[in-house]
């Protein structure tokens, strides 16, 4: 979900691993616009704990993902000064199936 806020656009989301140890992309591409800042959560949509820790990484391969991020745990990334990435460059794998993920972030109105 995307909203307008002062010229740029709040990005929101979620992002379920239903089988630990099979990453999956934090959105798939084109998806959700460009950011230059997100900040991503270890906890299951609706508010619900993780029961176990929850992995990021640049990569979807086997065991690429070496960022742990227990329960409740959160992680702000922000692009260099006048740049965006792709949300779907991220990878998040856990240790327990039906663990995952939300996340927001901020982008240009433009994408």
């Amino acid at each position: 979900m995307n909203f307008d806020f002062l010229g740029s656009v709040l990005v929101t989301g979620a992002k379920t691993v239903a089988a630990a140890g099979t990453a999956v992309q934090l959105a798939a591409p084109g998806a959700q616009p460009n950011c230059f800042q997100v900040t991503i959560i270890a906890q299951k949509a609706g508010r619900a704990a993780n029961t176990g820790t929850v992995y990021l990484g640049l990569s979807g391969a086997s065991n690429a993902q070496l960022f742990p991020l227990a329960p409740g745990a959160a992680l702000t990334v922000s692009a260099p000064h006048q740049h965006q990435f792709d949300l779907s460059k991220i990878y998040v794998d856990a240790t327990t199936s039906g663990d995952g993920v939300v996340f927001f972030g901020s982008s240009q109105a433009n994408g």
